[in-house]
């Protein structure tokens, strides 16, 4: 987390694929694939202080809220400035709307028991 922006939430795109999402079922546990946007909340568990990941797409109405009420811009998060142009706007779309777009949705294959899925949007289901 920079410095300068300790906001107790973060935007990146997953350096591995370690990471189990956070969200809600039937995603959650499921692996971030690496180069995923993902969403992180800062937690302190046992004295340390880590991040809980989800994919974009697992973010919540009440996430976003309560992101909105320490932050008035979507830009003020940390990691929002690393983002693609593309993914920025995807961003401020959600913060504005108070909710990630259903087309950005994160949704476990068909087949996959809940929390065993790679976590795909719906986009990349239809490609």
């Amino acid at each position: 987390m920079s410095e300068d922006k300790k906001t107790g939430y973060r935007l990146e795109y997953a350096s591995t694929a370690r990471a189990k999402c956070k969200g809600p079922k039937p995603c959650s546990g499921a692996p971030i694939l690496k180069g995923a946007l993902r969403m992180g909340t800062l937690v302190e568990i046992a004295g340390h202080s880590s991040f809980q990941w989800r994919h974009w797409g697992c973010v919540t109405a009440k996430l976003i809220g309560n992101m909105k009420k320490n932050f008035s811009d979507a830009d003020d998060l940390d990691g929002f400035e690393d983002l693609k142009p593309e993914d920025q706007e995807r961003v401020k779309k959600a913060y504005e709307a108070g909710e990630v777009d259903p087309a950005d949705a994160t949704v476990a294959p068909e087949g996959e028991e809940e929390g065993g899925s790679q976590g795909e949007t719906q986009e990349e289901e239809r490609r």
